[in-house]
C-alpha cells in the first residue's frame, strides 16, 4: 500500500504540475511593441503576464500606473539577455515580466 501511495501522490503532483505549467504559457504574452503591450493592458478583463525588455528608468512611472500595471520580476533564466526598451528606446535592457497591480 505504501509504495502504491507513494506512486499515487507522485502522479497528483505531475498532474498539478503540468496544469499549472499549461496556465502559465497560456497567460505568458511576449511583446516588441509599446502599442501592442499597452492594448494588451487596456483590456479591462485581460489577464496574465506580459513579458518585455524594459530598462530601470523612472520616466516609465506613469505609463505603468496609467494602465496599473507592475513589474513582477526579471528572471533568472534571462538574467543575462538583453534588449532594447519597449518604453525608451534605450539599449542594454533586461527582460522584465509585467502584470496587472491589483
Amino acid at each position: 500500500f505504501i509504495q502504491q501511495a507513494a506512486n499515487i501522490l507522485d502522479e497528483m503532483q505531475q498532474k498539478l504540475y503540468q496544469k499549472a505549467l499549461k496556465f502559465q504559457q497560456d497567460h505568458t504574452h511576449f511583446f516588441d511593441q509599446l502599442a501592442d503591450f499597452k492594448n494588451f493592458f487596456a483590456d479591462e478583463s485581460a489577464n496574465g503576464f506580459a513579458v518585455v525588455y524594459s530598462s530601470d528608468d523612472p520616466s516609465i512611472e506613469p505609463l505603468l500606473k496609467e494602465y496599473k500595471i507592475s513589474a513582477r520580476c526579471i528572471p533568472l533564466s534571462t538574467i543575462e539577455e538583453r534588449g532594447t526598451c519597449i518604453f525608451t528606446g534605450k539599449a542594454n535592457a533586461k527582460k522584465t515580466i509585467y502584470a496587472k497591480a491589483y
